[in-house]
C-alpha cells in the first residue's frame, strides 16, 4: 500500500486529498480529503505557498507519503514540471511549479493539466479501465478544456491528450463562449446587469425571451464542441463535467437534443452524459503521481520525461 496526496489547483479553488493505492491492482484503497480554500490568485509564491501548506497538513495525518500529484489550470509540461502559459493569469507564466512544491514540502511532485487530471479521475469510476471516452470540463471561471483517453493508456496512444487549445466555430476560445465567466458577461449584457447561469437557466424555464436566446446559443455551442469531440476522438462516451454542470443539469434534455442533432450522420454516436466533477481532480493527479512515481522512481520532479497533454 502506498499513500498519494493530489491537488486539484483550480483558478477558483484548491482542493487536497490523501489516497492510498494498492500498488498491485492499483485500486484506491481509501480516501481523505481536507477542505477546499479559495485559490489565493496574488502571486506565484502566494500561490505555491497555499498549495505546501495544505500539503503540509495533509501529511501531519498520515505515516508516510510517495509523492504529490498536482492538477494545475493553464497549459502545462508535465515532463518539466512547468506551467508554459498561465492563461488570463500572468504570473503563472513559466513557473516550475513541480519544482517548487517538492523543494517546499520534501516530497517528489509531478505536475499534469487540470483537465487531464480530471480525465483519469472520472476514468476510474468506469467499470472497463479500457472504456475509451472524452471529457469536456467546463469552469465556472473562464476555463473549458477536452481531453480524451482511458486508464490504461499508452504514452503514443493518439487519442490521449489535451486540445483545450480549439477554437470555437466562431472563431472565439471555447472558454469565451461556454466558460462561466464569459456566459456570465453575455447574459449580463443582454440583461443591462450582472445574472449567474443559474438565473439565466432558471428565467429561460420560465419561458423568458430573452434567456430562451441564450439557452439556445450555448447548447448549440456545447453540442458543436461535443460533436466535434465524437468524429476527433470516435470514443464510446462523452463525459460533460465541471462547475457549470450543476446549473446545466435543467437543460440536460436540451444539450442531448443538440448533440444527437449534430451526430445523425455518424453511424454509431457516443453516449453524452452529464457528471459530477467532485473528487475527481484530486484523485486524479494522485493517480498520475502513483504512475509516474513508480515509472521514474524517488527523483520526481526531476526525473525523465513523461506524458506532456
Amino acid at each position: 500500500m502506498s499513500t498519494y496526496i493530489g491537488i486539484d489547483l483550480g483558478k477558483t479553488r484548491l482542493r487536497i486529498g490523501i489516497f492510498e493505492f494498492d500498488l498491485a491492482t492499483t485500486e484506491v484503497l481509501s480516501i481523505r480529503r481536507r477542505p477546499a480554500i479559495s485559490t489565493p490568485l496574488v502571486d506565484v509564491e502566494s500561490l505555491t505557498d497555499a498549495c505546501i501548506a495544505g500539503i503540509r497538513a495533509a501529511i501531519a495525518s498520515v505515516t508516510s507519503v510517495d509523492a504529490v500529484g498536482i492538477g494545475a489550470f493553464g497549459v502545462v509540461d508535465p515532463a518539466s514540471g512547468s506551467v508554459l502559459k498561465g492563461g488570463s493569469v500572468e504570473f503563472w507564466n513559466g513557473v516550475p511549479l513541480a519544482s517548487i512544491i517538492a523543494s517546499g514540502s520534501g516530497i517528489p511532485c509531478y505536475l499534469i493539466g487540470d483537465v487531464a487530471a480530471a480525465a483519469f479521475g472520472h476514468a476510474t469510476q468506469l467499470h472497463d479501465p479500457t472504456d475509451c471516452f472524452s471529457l469536456v470540463q467546463i469552469g465556472t471561471s473562464v476555463g473549458v478544456g477536452a481531453c480524451g483517453g482511458h486508464l490504461n493508456y499508452s504514452p503514443d496512444a493518439p487519442n490521449f491528450g489535451q486540445i483545450s487549445r480549439l477554437s470555437a466555430p466562431s472563431g472565439a476560445a471555447w472558454g469565451d463562449t461556454l466558460g462561466g465567466k464569459g456566459f456570465r458577461l453575455t447574459a449580463s449584457r443582454s440583461f443591462g446587469r450582472p445574472v449567474q447561469p443559474r438565473e439565466v437557466f432558471h428565467m429561460a424555464s420560465h419561458g423568458d425571451g430573452r434567456a430562451l436566446t441564450l439557452v439556445e446559443e450555448y447548447v448549440g455551442a456545447l453540442g458543436d464542441l461535443c460533436a466535434l469531440l465524437a468524429v476527433m476522438h470516435s470514443p464510446r462516451r462523452i463525459l460533460v463535467a465541471g462547475g457549470m454542470v450543476n446549473a446545466l443539469r435543467p437543460l440536460e434534455t436540451q444539450l442531448q437534443d443538440s448533440y444527437r442533432s449534430r451526430t445523425a450522420s455518424l453511424w454509431s454516436a457516443p453516449a453524452l452524459e452529464l457528471r459530477s466533477d467532485k473528487g475527481m481532480g484530486e484523485i486524479g493527479a494522485a493517480r498520475w503521481a502513483m504512475k509516474q512515481h513508480t515509472a521514474r522512481g524517488p527523483r520526481g520532479s526531476d526525473a525523465g520525461p513523461g506524458l506532456a497533454l
